[in-house]
């Protein structure tokens, strides 16, 4: 959603470097993108499409960029045996298709997926595969997770063996900040800012919404990977919800079960705020966004394994989508 800026420069360079497999397909989604895509598409990618190697097909219905949701719609809608989800912002190297071909024939009891960073994302797999696993799992609502979860199923539900991308010829990106990552996604349309606190292996928020709500989490810290998000897991059994309103010099808490009201005093001009428990911090949006949905979404993934969920039992990728260029 909004990407163009990158497709732009991927697309064309995408396209050239699987020129040499006939049979390669580009499926390009607009979901619901308010940047120019539609014209952009019609100018430079009319004859690829004639000739079938783009499909670029549309929807109209989402407010914010769901990724799981995404991801579902626009690989049902590919035609190959094999399908692999390429992000806009990735260039899949000279050959890529041929390679992919190669391996999937050399052994067909695989997935693939990018080793790291921002490709670590690019699922290659069995379209009949994807099928049978439902896609990725749409109780995922933004970033986060919704590949490690779709990786797990593919090895623990169709016993494929995972094979990582590594040649880093396969793996660029362009590079970009967690704004760009986040400003289309459901999170950032509702979250105001947080209030964070780490202390004795917990972080204690409060994330202030829109409308005045907010959310109290409690995410309990494995100190041996603070580095990742594999490092904390929200209990659930301690969050909360209710209501918020800014006091002359505090914020108020209005808990939606208890009734409680808690009211965190600051004394900084807000970059601050005094609890009995200690002090809470201020932090951007930008930065809560990222970690909320990724918290957020591996805790659908932990349950997913833990009571063996299923995933997607009423459907997955629906909407209206038509071809706006055919």
């Amino acid at each position: 959603m909004n990407r163009l800026h990158h497709l732009k420069e991927t697309l064309p360079f995408n396209l050239i470097n699987n020129s040499t497999y006939e049979n390669v397909e580009f499926v390009v989604l607009n979901y619901n993108s308010k940047d120019e895509i539609d014209q952009w598409m019609e100018k430079e990618m009319t004859a690829e499409i004639k000739s079938h190697k783009v499909r670029y097909i549309k929807t109209l219905e989402p407010l914010h960029f769901k990724m799981s949701h995404a991801k579902n719609m626009v690989t049902k809608f590919a035609s190959g045996d094999i399908v692999c989800n390429i992000d806009a912002d990735n260039f899949t190297g000279w050959g890529f298709a041929s390679y992919l071909n190669d391996q999937f024939n050399k052994n067909n009891n695989i997935y693939m997926k990018g080793l790291e960073g921002d490709a670590e994302g690019r699922a290659c797999l069995w379209k009949s595969d994807f099928l049978k696993l439902r896609g990725y799992d749409e109780k995922i609502l933004d970033w986060g997770y919704e590949d490690t979860d779709f990786y797990y199923r593919m090895r623990d539900q169709i016993k494929r063996s995972e094979v990582n991308i590594t040649d880093s010829k396969y793996l660029n990106t362009i590079k970009h900040n967690e704004l760009e990552r986040m400003k289309n996604g459901l999170y950032n349309s509702e979250i105001e800012f947080g209030l964070v606190m780490e202390t004795n292996g917990v972080i204690k928020a409060y994330i202030l919404k829109k409308g005045n709500q907010f959310e109290y989490l409690t995410i309990i810290l494995d100190l041996k990977h603070r580095t990742s998000f594999d490092g904390g897991m929200i209990n659930k059994n301690e969050t909360r919800y209710g209501e918020w309103s800014l006091k002359e010099g505090s914020i108020e808490f209005r808990d939606n079960e208890t009734k409680n009201i808690t009211v965190l005093p600051t004394y900084d001009g807000g970059q601050t705020y005094s609890a009995p428990e200690g002090i809470y911090q201020k932090a951007p949006k930008t930065q809560v966004c990222f970690y909320y949905s990724a918290f957020k979404g591996r805790l659908v993934f932990q349950e997913n394994i833990n009571f063996k969920n299923e995933v997607n039992v009423n459907g997955f990728g629906e909407g209206l989508i038509f071809e706006p260029l055919l």
